[in-house]
């Protein structure tokens, strides 16, 4: 009964179209966030065909967007988020939407422009939007900036919830601290996401360079080796070939006899 309750409810809110059985059908799994992806995408570009008004279209494709993104088509989801974002371009929504996807894109100025432009809209910014916008601050370097909406996160009652069920901000949390000079709050940020992600290498690998920079090679030692022998058993753990991040961890075992 509270599933049919659920579905009425996202039908009313969804686009009106002509009425027959097979449209209200078609509505339900288009709006319905239950309904598997591949049949969410369908429903909603049928839809989509007899769309009457911008709004009702954006809405479509925003559905579809979100349909995309939960079988792992962030291109086709980003797509969908730009047209809807061109039909109606005052939703805030639509612009944090946006900013999740690219956030998963490493768009990282894109997540920072869409975000600002949704809270010049009056959106409200809830906990995991603010997150992805002071990583992406991070990420692009305007650093007090990203501290600060770190701290507001971490201030938050959600918080140790939050750490849960994105731990990575904590990673981005340090490397914040870290570009700041702040190497004992950056230490305390990457222990706190190594106890929660202990198979990630660049957890051990940044909190050894904190150390190493602190003065305490022991440590940083003792992290680098752990760092090492996680990539000699998983290669695929590590950065890329060729990259800023392999060069560094490189050059870092270079100085450590490794």
């Amino acid at each position: 009964m509270k599933r049919l309750i659920l579905i009425f409810l996202l039908t009313m809110s969804a686009p009106a179209h002509a009425g027959s059985l097979m449209s209200l059908f078609g509505r339900t799994q288009c709006f319905d966030l239950g309904v598997e992806p591949k049949t969410r995408i369908e429903a909603c570009s049928k839809l989509l065909v007899d769309a009457t008004t911008d709004e009702n279209a954006a809405n479509i494709l925003m559905h579809r967007s979100l349909a995309f993104l939960g079988q792992g088509e962030t291109e086709k989801a980003v797509e969908d988020a730009n047209s809807a974002i061109r039909l109606t371009p005052t939703n805030g929504l639509f612009y944090l939407h946006r900013a999740r996807i690219n956030l998963g894109r490493g768009k990282f100025s894109g997540v920072v422009k869409d975000y600002e432009k949704a809270v010049s809209l009056g959106e409200e910014q809830p906990l995991v939007s603010r997150t992805g916008y002071a990583i992406a601050l991070e990420r692009v370097d305007r650093i007090d900036e990203s501290l600060g909406q770190f701290g507001i996160v971490e201030a938050h009652e959600d918080a140790a919830q939050l750490a849960e069920l994105m731990p990575g901000y904590l990673y981005h949390f340090g490397r914040a601290y870290h570009k700041s000079g702040q190497l004992t709050a950056a230490i305390e940020s990457y222990s706190r996401f190594i106890e929660k992600q202990p198979n990630r290498v660049n957890g051990f690998f940044m909190r050894g360079l904190a150390y190493e920079e602190r003065g305490e090679r022991s440590l940083a030692q003792i992290d680098y080796e752990t760092a090492k022998k996680m990539l000699a058993e998983n290669p695929n753990l590590g950065p890329l070939p060729g990259s800023e991040a392999a060069r560094m961890i490189d050059e870092a075992f270079e100085r450590f006899n490794l």
